[in-house]
């Protein structure tokens, strides 16, 4: 049985090196000076991109900021916390870093 591609995305330009190496969107835990706090409880990251606005809010829960991995503040999500922005429209690629833990195990995605 052969195999059927569902979806294709097709791209009518290689994007350039400023493009990879500016992202358009970049948020830093560990950039104290990008995150802003309500007690403990993080409201807003600001973008660090190369395109202005896109900063995030708080829509729902409370993701906390703290420094305890390898000496870098982190953010702390419950499963129920969100931050979004309402400029986004389109997205090309998303690149995600981040590290969970469960019952004392600790692993870097």
């Amino acid at each position: 049985m052969p195999i059927q591609a569902l979806y294709q995305q097709k791209y009518n330009r290689q994007p350039s090196l400023s493009e990879i190496l500016s992202p358009a969107l970049w948020y830093d835990a560990s950039d104290s000076s990008t995150v802003t706090l309500s007690g403990g409880t993080v409201t807003a990251w600001a973008n660090k991109g190369a395109t202005s606005g896109y900063n995030l809010s708080l829509t729902s829960g409370s993701p906390t900021y703290t420094a305890t991995q390898n000496g870098l503040n982190v953010m702390t999500y419950n499963g129920t916390d969100r931050m979004v922005t309402t400029q986004l429209d389109s997205v090309t690629h998303i690149f995600v870093a981040s590290a969970w833990s469960a019952a004392g195990a600790v692993s870097g995605n």
